[in-house]
């Protein structure tokens, strides 16, 4: 029985094993794309992205961040606030540090491998200074954008989406200061190369390029409908996600197969994001507790971003196609290469082509896997 057991549990976290990635340059591969893709809209095209693409800076000494208006059901969040009741701040940020990691490579590394789209989550420190976060600060947002300006100078071609997912203020600065912050920061690092806020949906490559476009800034705030905004509301992009569904990997992918069936159905002038990302069980939080190898990394966004990876294979661009992807560790698991192979002259294709063909997925449930292991473990004894 013992056996059997040493067995089980090596099944469990062989599913959980870190994996060593690296990726290819494809640092100016919109400028390569096929001359017919040329006339497409940016919206019909695959497009790499990172999840929380800033965190590759947090550092466990990094001040420690918890938002108070985070959402209900981030267990994560809540997890850490009650753990800060007991705990130094020393052990906490260890443990905030080894779950809100979701990227090892730097804005330029990203934008090298390939990524396009990049996931940015900000508040401001003590000296209102507006920096990345993830449970930790991070850098700042000068550096990012110094780091997406120097790549773009070079590569004049590319065009970079910002997604400013969440605006975090303390109580020196208010949400209006915030936000101006920001958009002069944008506006100072990249001035004529900001697309403002009329039509995004419609522009295809070639109206960007002859514009000479390089970056698009998504936001939610009070001024996106302005057509002199250069932040677009996040009605021109669709990013659908649900906590519960994307803590299982059959639900997860079942869930991404569902909207991508369905994307003609819920319209096809916005960008979209599919959600390449898995979150942690509660189980999974609870021994991150008293576990130092657990990380996110080796638990979750390892496994989820090959996965992603396969589920793309058979998936096709064009009107009501895969548009953005988003993962973690972009460099895992050939995911930039899987996204940008769809790319290809014969990928695309139209409304009317579409199949709404069944995939079917199965993963044991967590909890059912702790439940087995607890089983066995008292057969053994008795």
């Amino acid at each position: 029985m013992s056996s059997l057991c040493f067995l089980f549990v090596l099944i469990w976290l062989g599913d959980r094993v870190f994996c060593q990635g690296s990726c290819r340059n494809h640092s100016d591969w919109m400028n390569h794309l096929p001359i017919e893709m040329h006339k497409m809209k940016i919206t019909e095209i695959a497009i790499p992205g990172s999840h929380d693409s800033g965190t590759y800076s947090l550092m466990k000494t990094s001040d420690i961040f918890i938002d108070g208006s985070s959402h209900k059901n981030d267990i994560i969040l809540d997890f850490l606030k009650f753990r800060s009741q007991y705990k130094q701040n020393g052990l906490l940020g260890e443990l905030i540090y080894r779950w809100s990691i979701t990227q090892d490579l730097n804005i330029t590394s990203q934008l090298y491998c390939g990524v396009r789209y990049l996931d940015l989550r900000i508040a401001f420190d003590h000296r209102n200074e507006s920096r990345v976060v993830h449970g930790l600060f991070g850098t700042t947002l000068h550096d990012i954008f110094t780091q997406i300006k120097d790549f773009i100078i070079k590569y004049s071609k590319e065009i970079i989406l910002l997604d400013l997912q969440s605006m975090a203020t303390n109580h020196e600065i208010s949400k209006e200061n915030a936000l101006k912050n920001v958009t002069d920061l944008l506006q100072d690092f990249f001035s004529d190369r900001i697309i403002f806020a009329e039509n995004i949906q419609s522009y295809k490559l070639k109206d960007l390029w002859q514009q000479n476009i390089s970056v698009i800034v998504f936001k939610r705030s009070r001024d996106n409908n302005k057509k002199d905004s250069i932040l677009h509301a996040h009605a021109s992009i669709r990013s659908p996600f649900d906590y519960k569904q994307f803590t299982q990997t059959w639900s997860w992918l079942h869930f991404l197969d569902l909207n991508y069936a369905n994307r003609g159905k819920q319209g096809t002038d916005t960008f979209y994001v599919t959600q390449g990302i898995m979150q942690p069980h509660w189980m999974e939080v609870v021994i991150a507790g008293i576990s130092e190898n657990a990380t996110l990394r080796s638990w979750v966004s390892s496994k989820a971003t090959r996965k992603i990876r396969d589920w793309l294979h058979g998936k096709h661009i064009g009107k009501n196609g895969i548009n953005i992807v988003i993962a973690d560790f972009v460099e895992f698991s050939n995911f930039t290469d899987t996204v940008l192979d769809l790319n290809a002259v014969t990928n695309v294709r139209g409304p009317t082509s579409r199949k709404s063909g069944s995939v079917c997925y199965r993963s044991i449930d967590n909890n059912l896997l702790w439940l087995l292991l607890i089983i066995f473990m008292l057969l053994e004894r008795y």
